[in-house]
């Protein structure tokens, strides 16, 4: 849930109907699972930011409850003027108390109820749940109650560990500046009023003294005086609150550049130590595979028969191996056992792609980037630390060889990052967003947004189950193979497609 652009399953609030009746129901069948209210909660909460965006489109919706409570005051009117010994008050109760209800529920249609008890519900089922503090968070921020959600979004942070929640602190925290420069935009209007009364005695001064001409000429040098003066203290103001400002940016992008590389080398030898056992388990079928020659050739074919010999020549050496590799360890499991683990079988083809997508989108663009090198790198550089620069994106780690030469490759998870925010018009991937869009004319393959969803699926639904060494299945491995090379749409067959040079 972001906090300026919200985005919802359905176009109308009533539909939201449904999906909370649904959910209740799913609740009253376990109600001790905290993300089952949590769900909840976020749905009622949807439906209410939803609500309130058609009124604000909507004059009518926006104005229903006051309407109707208008219509109901001038029937009660009206009726004790006028019909209050015509019309006996056994008739008019019903009729009261209809008009009420009717009031009511234009009163709970325009303002339904946020999902707060909800998430306070899941907390008190879970106190750990890191979601319903975030939510909660983010409601108390809509309400502008700044200090309870920035306890609640903290409190959120510490448990999940979530980027986005950092994201989202960062925010709060651009609006503490922005209250800051307020107040100093308010010093500076009132150093401009006292300037301006100033001004306005020294002209009713000349008007009445026009004969004490030294006299006059005597203030009048006073109020310059002053003016300089006035304007000195507004210089200095300004040049300490600025300095004030860049110093605090500066730590706060320090401490946030800190923490992200932190994560991010505990992430990597996390991964590190959980795939030892994985990596030599693909060595000894790789080893076995190198046994059984005539096998492994005949796996070489039909892979080539699949793609087809133009792609399959195109393909990298490495993925061309990977790729059979995989399939020959597909060959050779039991697909009819349900304990069966294709995660070395998926590990493989992941490293496939992993390969043919350097190959074709990471290094030719890097490669072709020459004296634009420098500025695309100063575009993505963040800050400094120890004399080393920080970058948006590992893209910019791969491209400068000069401080980062270990860095010659990126990751699934790199590259999905890398290719959204290109596609999301990030600034400082306008040069990638242009490589890719020359990549499209002339090799008439789109690297967009179908080529990011089915990437998204691999790297978020398969390839991290696999490093965390997560059981897969045999109809998990299939649509795997099938997103990546079995059909034409695949991924494998895009990055063949496209072309190293062009233009």
């Amino acid at each position: 849930m972001a906090i300026g652009n919200p985005k919802f399953e359905v176009s109308d609030p009533g539909l939201y109907d449904a999906l909370i009746s649904d959910q209740k129901k799913k609740i009253s069948k376990s109600p001790s699972n905290a993300t089952d209210w949590v769900e909840l909660g976020r749905l009622q909460d949807a439906k209410a930011q939803l609500t309130n965006r058609f009124a604000q489109k909507n004059l009518m919706i926006r104005w229903l409850p006051v309407a109707t409570f208008m219509m109901f005051a001038s029937f009660l009117y009206f009726y004790i003027i006028h019909y209050t010994h015509s019309l006996p008050w056994v008739v008019m109760v019903p009729a009261l108390v209809f008009c009420f209800i009717i009031l009511t529920a234009m009163t709970v249609i325009r303002y339904p109820r946020s999902g707060q008890r909800y998430f306070q519900k899941a907390i008190s089922i879970d106190p750990t749940n890191a979601d319903a503090y975030r939510y909660l968070g983010l409601i108390a921020l809509r309400k502008c109650q700044k200090e309870k959600a920035y306890y609640l979004l903290e409190h959120a942070f510490k448990l999940g560990k979530d980027r986005k929640l950092k994201r989202e602190l960062k925010t709060i925290y651009q609006k503490e500046f922005i209250a800051f420069l307020n107040k100093k935009n308010e010093k500076e209007e009132e150093l401009s009023t006292i300037i301006m009364s100033l001004e306005n005695e020294i002209k009713s001064l000349k008007e009445q003294t026009e004969s004490l001409k030294s006299r006059n000429n005597s203030i009048s040098k006073k109020v310059k005086e002053t003016k300089a003066k006035t304007g000195v203290t507004i210089r200095k103001t300004r040049n300490d609150m600025e300095s004030q400002m860049e110093e605090i940016q500066s730590n706060y992008e320090k401490q946030i550049v800190d923490l992200e590389q932190a994560m991010e080398v505990e992430e990597i030898q996390k991964e590190s130590n959980q795939r030892k056992m994985l990596r030599l388990t693909l060595e000894i079928m790789e080893a076995k595979s190198q046994k059984q020659k005539q096998s492994f050739n005949d796996v070489q074919k039909q892979v080539e028969t699949i793609l087809g010999t133009d792609l399959w020549m195109r393909m990298s050496k490495e993925a061309r191996s990977y790729l059979t590799t995989a399939e020959h360890a597909f060959s050779m499991l039991d697909k009819n056992s349900v304990e069966t683990d294709f995660s070395l079988v998926g590990m493989e083809l992941c490293k496939a792609l992993e390969t043919e997508i350097n190959h074709k989108l990471v290094w030719p663009f890097v490669n072709k980037t020459n004296g634009e090198t420098k500025h695309f790198l100063s575009t993505n550089k963040i800050s400094e630390i120890k004399g080393l620069p920080v970058y948006f994106t590992m893209l910019a780690k791969v491209a400068d060889t000069q401080n980062y030469p270990e860095i010659t490759h990126l990751t699934l998870g790199q590259y999905l990052f890398a290719l959204k925010k290109t596609l999301e018009g990030e600034y400082a991937l306008d040069a990638y967003g242009n490589y890719l869009e020359n990549m499209s004319e002339s090799s008439g393959i789109a690297i967009g947004r179908k080529f990011l969803q089915k990437l998204k699926i691999v790297t978020n639904g398969y390839r991290n189950s696999i490093v965390h060494y997560t059981h897969m299945d045999f109809q998990q491995c299939v649509r795997l193979r099938e997103l990546i090379f079995l059909k034409n749409d695949s991924l494998l067959v895009a990055c063949c497609k496209a072309k190293k040079n062009f233009g």
